[in-house]
């Protein structure tokens, strides 16, 4: 089996052939390379050494192939150190462009600039190369739009404690802090990051010069880009680049193309951001209809909306049709994808508390029982979506749902989901609402049921609380 690291040596190989100005590149490098060595004088090194020497028919055969082999140990280091940058087919990218697009010609330049600094591409400690080459880090051996992004990515991310660290400083100040929001003002947070954008680029001095690739817009939308193929490579997973793309975009729209702020909000939210990734995975068609409408769409907030649609494509297939031989795969399927729906949303701050996401989980709730009919279940569901109050929980569908739930044969398993019903409608209807009031009728006419006594002391407990003392003293 011939091993992937010699395929990459080969393509490289061939590719590099077609590019003048990157083998012009290695030659610089490999000429300060000699300058440094010890000793230059090969014709003695060979002519002294009879395993050097007698192979070859000729003194001068001999010397070209000590000299090849001399040369092959900086030209492996090097390319090995830019594969491990991914920035050898960023060279080609950009090199193909700037034969058509002018404004490319300063990226190559930049490149070229950043290849030429020893401390970013070091072969000082790089091991000789093996017969079948160099292993390659995870997150390596990318396709790459921007110079060296990967280094710069890698370098912008070790400022992520000290910017948490300011940040937690400046949140000790209520001035500082939105009521509405609890959270720091946006100008506070956009005059932080001019700060800390100065004290990053003082650090990363390539980017600190007055016409850095970072200042480009265009080229900035290139550095947007390898962040996102840098974050979908991560923990081998595969996501969906383009998609991660758009949803970025509709969440800070053109910042994307401001590097440090696009870290620092990743370094916040990336995990929401990749929770809503997923969920927009099983139903792709939620992003690309965004896009086709425009951002409008979403009214200003695409994480309530990707859920909202989501939710009612899930309660828009449990009301389709089930029946049949493949009935109980379709639900199980239905229920596993409710499950995921539901770990995933509750990472997703502006969206874990919608009504929509009550109505599902009640829904699921009852179809887990696989005891009430779908006919029932389809009732509800058009309950609960036809509610004209901001919560699903009207008087109507909760007396719908706890008669739905007394025709069940009293078992311990049925007991379970009229026991979680019950604890979701004293967790969501307003304790001043008539619709708890209602509720609480519907609940003690009936006969009582295990477990019932922990439910009334809660609801005494929290009757108590509110009205001072009528029950207890």
């Amino acid at each position: 089996m011939i091993s992937q690291s010699i395929i990459l040596s080969k393509t490289l190989n061939e590719k590099i052939l077609k590019y003048p100005n990157f083998i012009k590149c290695l030659k610089v490098r490999i000429l300060e390379w000699i300058k440094q060595q010890p000793t230059n004088n090969w014709q003695y090194k060979v002519a002294s050494n009879k395993q050097n020497l007698y192979p070859y028919p000729s003194f001068s055969a001999a010397l070209q192939t000590h000299i090849r082999t001399l040369f092959k140990k900086p030209i492996a280091q090097i390319l090995c150190a830019l594969e491990r940058l991914s920035a050898t087919k960023t060279f080609f990218y950009i090199n193909e462009r700037a034969r058509s697009k002018g404004n490319y010609e300063k990226l190559l330049k930049f490149w070229e600039q950043v290849y030429m600094d020893k401390k970013i591409v070091n072969i000082e400690n790089t091991q000789n190369p093996k017969p079948d080459g160099y292993n390659m880090p995870a997150g390596s051996l990318l396709d790459l739009e921007f110079p060296f992004s990967l280094y710069f990515m890698n370098q912008i991310n070790s400022f992520k404690r000290i910017y948490e660290e300011e940040i937690a400083k400046l949140q000790e100040d209520n001035e500082r802090i939105d009521e509405e929001t609890n959270e720091l003002y946006e100008y506070v947070i956009e005059d932080h990051l001019k700060e800390f954008k100065d004290n990053i680029l003082t650090s990363i001095p390539l980017l600190k010069e007055k016409d850095s690739p970072f200042e480009w817009e265009w080229a900035s939308e290139l550095y947007f880009n390898d962040f996102v193929t840098i974050i979908a490579s991560k923990d081998g997973e595969t996501k969906n680049k383009k998609m991660l793309a758009s949803i970025l975009k509709l969440l800070i729209g053109d910042k994307v193309r401001k590097p440090i702020f696009l870290h620092a909000y990743w370094w916040k939210n990336g995990n929401e951001v990749l929770a809503q990734l997923q969920l927009a995975q099983m139903s792709p068609m939620i992003i690309k209809n965004i896009e086709i409408q425009g951002n409008v769409a979403v009214g200003g907030n695409l994480e309530k909306h990707l859920v909202k649609e989501l939710i009612k494509l899930m309660l828009q297939r449990i009301c389709g049709n089930f029946e049949g031989a493949g009935n109980s795969h379709s639900i199980d399927k239905w229920q596993h994808d409710v499950t995921k729906i539901l770990s995933l949303v509750s990472k997703v701050t502006r969206a874990k508390n919608l009504p929509d996401l009550q109505l599902l989980r009640i829904v699921n709730d009852l179809v887990a029982t696989k005891s009430i009919p779908l006919d029932s279940i389809r009732e509800i569901v058009q309950l609960g979506l036809s509610s004209d109050e901001q919560g699903v929980l009207s008087e109507k569908f909760v007396s719908t749902v706890l008669d739905k739930l007394d025709k069940l044969e009293q078992n311990e398993k049925n007991i379970i989901p009229r026991r979680s019903f019950i604890m979701r409608c004293l967790a969501l209807i307003p304790i001043e609402s008539e619709v708890r009031l209602s509720f609480y009728e519907k609940l003690f006419s009936k006969e009582p049921f295990p477990l019932m006594g922990a439910i009334i002391e809660r609801i005494f407990l929290k009757e108590d609380k509110k009205y001072e003392d009528i029950f207890f003293l």
